[in-house]
């Protein structure tokens, strides 16, 4: 009820005016999609509210209520006036941030903000909503901006406030609009360099990475399972991290993000369920193959072990067993698999002008998802619930 209240009201000081005429259709539109999703997620909200993601948050997380001092991010002046604005979804809290990001032309920060999030809380369920969020808090900029406008006598079209209302509403109608999401999965040995890279695509790309090696812990923490190499790389826990994989990157799907699978995808069987994935999502599909030679592999292993730094467990004995156990990648995988020799690039270009040329790509333009077996056309998506 109070985000539904507070998402309405932004359009108040909107009057068809003749002056800003040009932003009267815009306007009627955004407010049509905001009644109609909050009915949508209506539902949703409420599961949000009931699993007690609604908290007593800062309320109003813009980029003027930030600053970086003493080497570290400080908040303040939230909102106190109001508790129905500071008892929010945290998510809803997080969008303001992430939606002024990409305003100020910074949507890599944004999207490495938002993976971090994702990463630390594993709230992927949120992403649901965060569309309807960050279009939200670009109304708030707007109709702050067009009170200015009418408080300031401002009659100029180009004047500042005017411009930054004109951008807040482009921003909220992006938002609004339905997106194309794309699979991806990395491939390669341990220590291959998939997580630079994956790191890099997801800031570039503003895809969703879902790592194994995080929410392999994250799952054998909330079980209570040892976090033993033995446990964690033992094939049925591999198995069993490969459905996980599935499951959060159906969902991350559904919500109309791109996915980055960040997983060695050694073996066939696991890369096939996400070709299969995609085939029935009907959306492009991509492999991103890194390669190194094995005394790089190995230097790499032992000193990311002397760091003790990395997410991953991964020694030198576990590469033995990899290199033993991989399935090679087969000639209709080919067709879909982009290969970067982490030993001789240099920056992220190749990267980026993968996922440029890969943006283009639509889902019925496919290679290997259309020559899958038959056992493909069987697929069910998987559950959610």
């Amino acid at each position: 009820e109070s985000i539904s209240q507070a998402a309405i009201n932004n359009f108040e000081v909107f009057e068809p005016n003749s002056k800003f005429s040009e932003w009267d259709s815009k306007v009627r539109e955004l407010r049509q999609w905001t009644i109609d999703s909050l009915k949508t997620l209506e539902s949703f909200f409420e599961k949000r509210k009931i699993e007690g993601i609604v908290r007593e948050c800062h309320g109003d997380l813009h980029l003027n209520n930030i600053i970086w001092r003493n080497q570290q991010v400080e908040i303040f002046d939230g909102i106190e006036f109001n508790p129905h604005l500071r008892w929010i979804d945290v998510i809803n809290d997080l969008a303001f941030c992430l939606m002024d990001l990409e305003a100020n032309e910074r949507r890599d920060l944004s999207n490495r903000l938002l993976n971090n999030y994702l990463e630390q809380t594993g709230d992927y369920d949120g992403l649901q909503v965060l569309r309807f969020y960050m279009a939200y808090r670009a109304m708030v900029r707007a109709k702050v901006n067009r009170i200015r406008l009418s408080q300031n006598h401002e009659d100029d079209v180009h004047s500042t406030s005017a411009q930054l209302c004109e951008k807040y509403l482009n921003l909220a109608e992006l938002y609004s609009k339905p997106s194309s999401p794309r699979l991806v999965i990395m491939h390669g040995l341990s220590a291959s360099g998939k997580s630079l890279i994956s790191k890099s695509l997801a800031e570039f790309s503003g895809a969703i990475r879902i790592r194994s090696d995080v929410e392999r812990k994250r799952k054998s923490t909330q079980s209570g399972q040892s976090e033993t190499a033995e446990n964690l790389y033992s094939q049925n826990q591999i198995n069993k991290t490969y459905l996980l994989l599935l499951e959060l990157s159906h969902k991350v799907l559904n919500s109309g993000y791109s996915v980055i699978v960040d997983a060695t995808f050694l073996k066939e069987e696991n890369r096939l369920l996400f070709l299969n994935l995609a085939k029935a999502s009907r959306i492009p599909f991509a492999i991103l193959s890194c390669t190194a030679s094995e005394e790089e592999l190995r230097r790499r292993l032992e000193k990311r072990g002397h760091q003790g730094k990395s997410v991953s467990d991964a020694d030198g004995n576990v590469l033995t067993q990899q290199i033993a156990s991989q399935d090679a990648l087969n000639s209709e995988e080919n067709f879909s698999t982009y290969k970067f020799d982490t030993e001789k690039m240099q920056g992220m270009t190749e990267v980026h002008q993968f996922w440029e040329e890969f943006s283009r790509v639509n889902g019925n333009d496919m290679n290997v998802t259309e020559l899958l077996s038959a056992e493909a056309d069987r697929f069910e998506p998987w559950s959610t619930d």
